[in-house]
């Protein structure tokens, strides 16, 4: 029976390793079509991307976004590193979950803001990269 818990184990390990590098193979493939349009994408980075682009999930990384904010404003002791970045600059926090509602945000900006709100040590540079690319997308938001 324990050979089995142990092997079951070393399997799910291995199901989320690949997992987790197929995400990052289909984030690097997306913004190599950000960069290049007729670089093709296979349909599961396809998938991946509509996933991206949808307003009901960058609606939901946009009130993370702004919850962190608070969090790291009102409880800075307790709060995690990325709302205590994101409660340094409130201006920063606001544009970034603006341009993650607006209507059609670089979809890299959307993957490292995934990525920055998972970091256990994230980077303001980063942070202010993401912003940066937010605000060259058209203003109009969504609503989910």
């Amino acid at each position: 029976m324990r050979d089995a818990q142990m092997f079951m184990q070393r399997f799910r390990e291995r199901v989320a390793a690949h997992s987790e590098r197929a995400r990052l193979e289909a984030d690097r493939a997306i913004a190599n079509h950000v960069i290049d349009p007729d670089a093709p994408l296979p349909p599961a980075v396809q998938s991946r991307l509509e996933r991206l682009l949808e307003p009901c999930h960058r609606a939901l990384l946009a009130r993370a976004v702004r919850r962190n904010a608070e969090l790291g404003v009102t409880r800075p002791w307790h709060a995690p590193p990325i709302a205590r970045l994101l409660a340094r600059d409130a201006a920063q926090a606001d544009r970034i979950a603006a341009g993650l509602e607006a209507a059609d945000p670089d979809p890299r900006a959307v993957i490292e803001t995934e990525r920055q709100l998972q970091a256990g040590i994230p980077s303001a540079e980063r942070l202010a990269w993401i912003a940066r690319v937010l605000d060259y997308g058209p203003a109009s938001g969504a609503t989910c």
